[in-house]
């Protein structure tokens, strides 16, 4: 994940934590590698990456320093962490699986930026690719979506909705008004994201990645406005 508010202070995996179960989510990515070889370069939350890399080798990279310092200081099998931008890193490192589960299209707005992923996925082959995005069938101007979990709550007010048509593939720009209350922490702050058609990323994947086979799936997050990309090599 990328943008100033995601670059600063604040403990993501601690939100993460409190409002998402990671080992469901390294269950759902297991079952997408089912069982193949290769290792893996991975965008998502640590402690997926670290359930991950007990069966196969992992890099973790993620553009905020707070996040891989945190990684860094804990054992686990993890094999690299990076402090970089995955797209671009990608683009020089020949992983079998690209998993890019973190919702870090959501700072994709411009032609370049999906250029760039075009790059990233084509400079090797891969055996496998999944990218989420957040959905723009969800998200609607005044609603106001309230997370509940045992160790605190969030809420997401969406304030704009912007539609960016004319772009490829064409998406919504997205104000929102983010909150997160739990016990040892307190953060509120607004957001600009991009949401995404489905039909709009499959035809832009199959256009864009034709030695991909293209699947549009549910989120790997439980109650999460995101939808999964996955590709497959022919």
């Amino acid at each position: 994940m990328a943008g100033d508010d995601y670059l600063g202070s604040v403990n993501w995996n601690c939100i993460y934590r409190a409002f998402h179960n990671p080992f469901y989510i390294s269950q759902k990515i297991k079952a997408e590698l089912k069982g193949s070889s290769g290792d893996i370069l991975f965008a998502g939350f640590s402690d997926t990456a670290i359930d991950l890399s007990y069966d196969r080798p992992l890099t973790f990279i993620d553009s905020s320093p707070v996040v891989t310092e945190q990684l860094r200081n804990k054992p686990s099998p993890v094999k690299d962490i990076i402090t970089s931008d995955i797209c671009s890193y990608a683009a020089s490192t020949p992983a079998t699986f690209l998993l890019m589960v973190c919702r870090i299209s959501a700072f994709w707005n411009t032609p370049e930026h999906f250029e760039k992923i075009v790059r990233a996925i084509t400079a090797y082959p891969r055996k496998l690719v999944l990218i989420d995005f957040y959905d723009s069938s969800q998200a609607l101007p005044g609603l106001n979506l309230n997370f509940t979990a045992r160790r605190g709550t969030g809420s997401w007010y969406f304030e704009e909705i912007k539609e960016s048509s004319e772009s490829y593939p064409p998406f919504q720009t997205v104000n929102i008004k983010v909150a997160y209350s739990l016990p040892d922490m307190n953060c509120c702050y607004n957001a600009c994201r991009s949401f995404f058609k489905k039909s709009a990323i499959k035809n832009w994947a199959e256009a864009s990645l034709p030695d991909y086979i293209t699947e549009i799936k549910s989120s790997l997050f439980e109650s999460d406005p995101s939808f999964l990309l996955k590709l497959c090599h022919r």
